[in-house]
């Protein structure tokens, strides 16, 4: 784990490490805000090296590599799909792909009033934990997939996100995302199960 590695090192190394990485430092800076600022870079370096690998993988149209044959990338994979993928503490990128009989069963139905993305969060205080949640509306009338970039507005919590169907008040989920921690609460994976209750499922 990144800030358990951190923890572990010295301050000199940490110093160097900072250095290493362009991170300003002087004599008066605290062990633990060197540590922070170490983490933040860190997980920012992590997380846009996987979002840049997804891009490549399934966004580019055509990729070209040394002049050598073009390869035609599918905009659709026709499988039920949500990704998840922090840009940086305060963006994440939100691939989804809803299965086309999922798609064309809600349109069709009377009382179907939309899709929606469900991006929630979670607080651990001294009242236990708390959830919030804010709805993003998406239109997959015309196609089963989509893209989109959702801003943060506290980093610091922890975050997932659901996809579901609107009929007239009463929601249908039809998949989760995985749990992204908060820059603050370590790299440490959740289950699906709290994942499900980050997003009112349980």
């Amino acid at each position: 784990m990144i800030k358990e590695k951190l923890l572990s090192l010295s301050t000199g190394e940490l110093i160097k490490l900072a250095e290493h990485h362009a991170i300003a430092v002087d004599d008066d800076t605290e062990r633990t805000a060197l540590i922070t600022l170490l983490y933040e870079e860190l997980l920012l370096e992590l997380n846009n090296k996987a979002i840049n690998a997804y891009l490549k993988r399934y966004l580019f149209d055509n990729y070209t590599k040394n002049d050598g044959p073009v390869f035609n990338f599918p905009k659709q994979y026709h499988e039920q799909t949500l990704y998840f993928l922090l840009r940086d503490p305060y963006w994440v990128f939100v691939y989804w792909e809803i299965e086309e009989k999922v798609r064309l069963t809600s349109l069709a139905a009377n009382n179907f009033r939309g899709f929606f993305l469900r991006l929630s969060s979670l607080t651990e205080g001294e009242d236990g934990v708390n959830f919030e949640h804010t709805d993003v509306t998406i239109d997959a009338s015309a196609v089963a997939y989509g893209q989109q970039f959702i801003q943060l507005a506290s980093p610091e919590k922890s975050h997932s996100l659901a996809l579901f169907a609107d009929f007239d008040g009463v929601e249908a989920m039809i998949m989760v995302s995985q749990l992204i921690p908060g820059i603050n609460t370590g790299m440490a994976s959740t289950n699906d199960d709290t994942a499900a209750q980050l997003c009112g499922l349980s």
